[in-house]
């Protein structure tokens, strides 16, 4: 009688039989490599045709994403992550902003709690924050070569820091004064 586990041959862990696939030639015989193995094997594989195969992997990416129902298809499928995940997509933008260039030390860390604690009202309006959460705004934004220095980080109404946008304060505070009725 066999034994109900089986060693397997890559990592050489004693396991259950249900944790081999069956031989896809006989479908009577257990595979000799386990399933965690083979989903490590195969993920490094496609990692590595990707690097070797970049320029044509790029190319079917792009041709996918050309076809404007899978266009929209993967549109739909972030916007519903993001939703779902408002956390991580932050972390995602944050992530994405660090690799353009900008970089965040614990010190600049510290100054944004320090600044959050003691500032009360917005910088461009002046309205007082009352219970709502400052928004960290980048006086010269990071798309126009600004970076996550303690000299470019103000606070700011999430109003205010949203309609600024990629502005600098100066072509802010020219937009403000245009818009304001007078």
């Amino acid at each position: 009688m066999r034994p109900p586990f089986r060693v397997c041959t890559q990592c050489g862990e004693a396991r259950s039989l249900t944790d081999f696939r069956l031989d896809s030639k006989t479908r009577r015989w257990r595979q000799r490599v386990c399933i965690p193995c083979e989903r490590t094997r195969a993920r490094e594989y496609a990692v590595q045709y990707r690097k070797d195969h970049h320029d044509q992997t790029l190319a079917a990416v792009r041709r996918w994403r050309s076809v404007p129902e899978n266009r929209a298809r993967g549109v739909a499928r972030t916007a519903a992550y993001q939703k779902a995940h408002p956390e991580k997509a932050i972390d995602i933008a944050h992530r994405r902003r660090l690799r353009k260039g900008a970089t965040c030390s614990p010190t600049t860390r510290d100054y944004i709690t320090r600044l959050r604690a003691s500032v009360s009202y917005c910088m461009y309006c002046g309205k007082p924050f009352g219970v709502a959460t400052p928004h960290i705004d980048h006086m010269m934004p990071l798309s126009r070569g600004g970076n996550h220095a303690e000299s470019n980080l103000t606070i700011a109404c999430a109003f205010c820091n949203i309609s600024k946008g990629d502005r600098t304060p100066e072509e802010f505070a020219a937009y403000r004064a245009m818009r304001s009725p007078t």
